[in-house]
């Protein structure tokens, strides 16, 4: 905001005078200048005035006078100016909004006006106090830009009709507003390229009508908001590419309406929300926290919580306040650690908890980011079992992803492997978890093994499995002659037929058969001896049983060596698990 250049300089008390023989000043002014030469403060009321009387009642432009330095008939000593219970007006324009203009005053002393009643525009902008202390009074607004002072309070009732602006100026320590009430709109407190040595105080009792804007300004010391309300539908809080030293609280139910930005803002401790209230989107976007930032007990958080880009040391976080917004952008969102985490954070929570980002993040727009991170952070924190489901379904989002946004080819061959590549994703991910559960294969395998037994159990009983070899008719013992209801039917092996074959010749065991048949690289001589009949063994037709048991007996095969080879690719580490 442009200020109104300075009030032309008053050098003479003289032309202060009420009557011609200049004797008389009002009568707090009298007061005033007295209390101003002897170095002690004015009090003309306890209370701020809430109407203009006569022994209340100084001109701006004498207060204005003062604070520029007086003159030799009236000094202010180096205890500055202290006055309080006063109305101050402009007597030349009452209502004019320049108000009390003390613009480019050098004073450097303190400048006190509390607990007075100043309706029109105090302006200070380009001026130079030791402290500038506005407490429990009434002004019109404040315009400060440029202000050199080593404290600005504007706090204990302090009230602001209009806008208050610090734009670029200089706080050697703190400027402090805990309960006052800045009613400007839209804009209530703007604090712009300025330079604060200490704390910025809008704690509990604080009350903002319009924005509270503080914007690439450089704190020395920390910000407190706790308890604070800021009531603009728009924007609320703008924390914005600032410099802060110390911690930031938004706690205790500190309340926006608004939006609360903290975009580009960097913060050397903590950043807490504890217990806030906030209507509008909360922007972290490339915010660093040196320290933790805080996001439990949140009471309200209705809309978005945008974490883009932010760097934060640790996180301190529960599952209600997490569920709050209505969704989260985590996206190159990076953090080292979790403090503090509640019972109950197994893999299912920490899927769900990336689950608050946007529908579009999580499908056809997919960020593996957040996952990658999460998972990282948890095994780093001991969370291995976490880390690995945060792994597979990042790696099941991407696999369904890559499907349905494939890269365009620049061949058919192209396309085809790019279909190979994405069922192999599928395959992988449905039979061992990518690599992170191999133990899955092998309890596949088992599961194989025990189906194909009973499918070997059940054909046997039909008179399916037969004995490959023809030495177990040439050789058999005896008379060399098989019993024709052994031939139809060689379970009867381990009863009256079994005689009737070598001894060398192996049983028939359904369980050993499909064990043969699933295991790769083991000879168990089962499928050696034995096999299914794919025709009747007197008329020499077809037998349907027996085909359905050949091509049971070739899937079990491709799934036996499919499934260990994906075990010992898991375990070898060949199978890429990141």
């Amino acid at each position: 905001m442009t200020s109104a250049p300075p009030a032309a300089q008053i050098y003479s008390l003289s032309e202060f005078w009420l009557d011609a023989k200049k004797s008389k000043l009002h009568p707090a002014e009298a007061a005033l200048l007295a209390a101003v030469a002897r170095g002690e403060p004015c009090e003309i009321a306890a209370t701020c005035p809430e109407e203009k009387q006569t022994e209340n009642y100084v001109r701006a432009e004498f207060l204005a006078f003062l604070a520029r330095g007086g003159s030799t008939e009236a000094p202010v000593t180096e205890k500055g100016i202290c006055l309080s219970g006063a109305w101050i007006e402009r007597a030349d324009a009452p209502g004019d909004p320049d108000g009390l203009d003390m613009s480019g005053a050098q004073l450097r002393r303190n400048l006190v006006v509390c607990a007075c009643n100043i309706p029109e525009l105090v302006r200070l902008s380009g001026a130079h106090f030791s402290a500038v202390d506005f407490g429990s009074s009434k002004l019109g607004g404040l315009i400060a830009d440029g202000l050199n002072a080593y404290n600005l309070v504007l706090d204990e009732g302090f009230e602001a009709a209009g806008p208050v602006t610090l734009d670029s100026a200089t706080i050697g320590g703190s400027l402090r507003c805990t309960n006052g009430r800045f009613l400007g709109q839209p804009l209530a407190l703007s604090c712009a390229s300025a330079s604060i040595g200490g704390n910025v105080l809008i704690a509990s009792g604080f009350h903002a009508a319009g924005e509270v804007r503080i914007f690439r300004t450089t704190i020395g010391g920390e910000v407190n908001a706790a308890g604070a309300v800021i009531s603009n539908e728009d924007l609320g809080l703008t924390l914005n590419r600032c410099k802060i030293t110390g911690d930031v609280y938004l706690t205790k139910e500190f309340q926006c309406s608004g939006r609360v930005n903290l975009g580009g803002t960097s913060v050397g401790a903590d950043l807490s929300f504890t217990g806030a209230k906030i209507s509008g989107d909360v922007r972290l976007y490339r915010t660093r926290v040196g320290g933790t930032f805080f996001w439990c007990d949140v009471q309200e958080a209705e809309a978005k919580l945008n974490l883009t880009s932010a760097t934060i040391e640790t996180v301190n976080m529960d599952a209600q306040s997490w569920d709050q917004p209505s969704e989260i952008l985590l996206e190159d969102f990076t953090y080292k650690a979790f403090t503090s985490l509640r019972e109950g954070c197994e893999g299912a929570f920490w899927l769900t908890w990336l689950e608050k980002q946007p529908e579009r993040y999580l499908s056809r727009d997919f960020r593996p980011q957040p996952y990658e991170q999460l998972a990282k952070v948890l095994q780093n924190m001991g969370h291995e079992d976490e880390a690995r489901q945060v792994k597979i379904e990042r790696r099941r989002r991407q696999a369904r992803f890559n499907w349905q946004n494939p890269p365009a080819a620049a061949s058919l061959f192209g396309r085809f492997l790019r279909y190979l590549g994405n069922v192999w994703e599928f395959l992988i991910g449905w039979l061992i978890d990518y690599g992170h559960t191999p133990g899955k294969a092998v309890l596949y395998l088992i599961l194989i093994i025990c189906v194909g037994a009973g499918v070997f159990q059940v054909a046997a009983y039909q008179g399916v499995m037969a004995p490959t070899s023809a030495l177990i008719y040439s050789q058999a013992q005896g008379n060399g002659f098989i019993p024709k209801e052994c031939t139809a039917n060689w379970t009867k092996l381990a009863g009256a037929c079994k005689t009737a074959v070598p001894a060398e010749y192996s049983e028939f065991s359904p369980l050993w058969y499909s064990m043969d048949v699933a295991i790769p690289l083991i000879n168990l001589r089962q499928q050696e001896d034995w096999g299914p009949r794919v025709t009747h063994y007197d008329s020499g037709e077809r037998h349907m049983l027996g085909w359905w048991v050949r091509l049971w007996e070739w899937i079990e095969t491709l799934a036996g060596w499919l499934l260990s080879l994906l075990f010992v690719s898991a375990v070898g580490g060949i199978i890429r698990r990141e």
